[in-house]
């Protein structure tokens, strides 16, 4: 099961990174974007898996929010859409329809997701 969820604040995007991998005779690659967040005096930074299309939009140094899913299973996050905190782009600053969850073909559609996302 995978849930679906978005930032509430905007994230610092620090730098972003691809990283070809094989094992076993597979291969792929693994997009990944460091991020930064302080709230108060607590500093966080962490890295999160982005899919290859997000890789492609952001920019290190900048603020984006950011939507993406959460396998249950495995307690995977991976972003797969990310806007900037202001300007174009955003969908709560234009008509634009908020993106939906990418549909993963392994699993069987459940019409009783739950979400997490915010407005």
């Amino acid at each position: 099961m995978k849930i679906a969820l978005s930032t509430i604040n905007p994230v610092m995007v620090l730098d972003k990174s691809k990283k070809p991998w094989e094992m076993n005779g597979n291969k792929g690659v693994v997009y990944t974007a460091v991020c930064h967040k302080k709230v108060d005096d607590e500093v966080q930074v962490e890295k999160v898996r982005i899919t290859e299309d997000v890789y492609n939009v952001i920019e290190p140094m900048r603020e984006y929010h950011f939507y993406a899913t959460v396998d249950v299973k495995n307690s995977r996050m991976e972003v797969y859409y990310a806007y900037p905190a202001t300007g174009e782009g955003n969908p709560k600053n234009s008509n634009a329809e908020k993106p939906s969850a990418p549909v993963d073909d392994k699993e069987p559609a459940n019409t009783s997701k739950a979400s997490t996302a915010s407005k």
